[in-house]
């Protein structure tokens, strides 16, 4: 079973998007927001991005 993708159409943030267009694949489509043939990552590679949020 593959994991799940998650585009840069699914987030608004730019350092975000930039992070996955630099890090993800080309995929066929976004289990989130089923934009096709777009940049894509597990969203898990996004963890450390959240959890050094300087919100905390």
């Amino acid at each position: 079973m593959r994991a799940y993708l998650c585009c840069m159409n699914c987030f608004n943030d730019i350092y975000l998007k930039k992070f996955i267009q630099d890090n993800g694949e080309l995929a066929d489509k976004c289990d989130f927001c089923s934009s096709e043939q777009s940049i894509c990552l597990e969203p898990s590679s996004l963890l450390e991005k959240f959890c050094n949020s300087p919100l905390k």
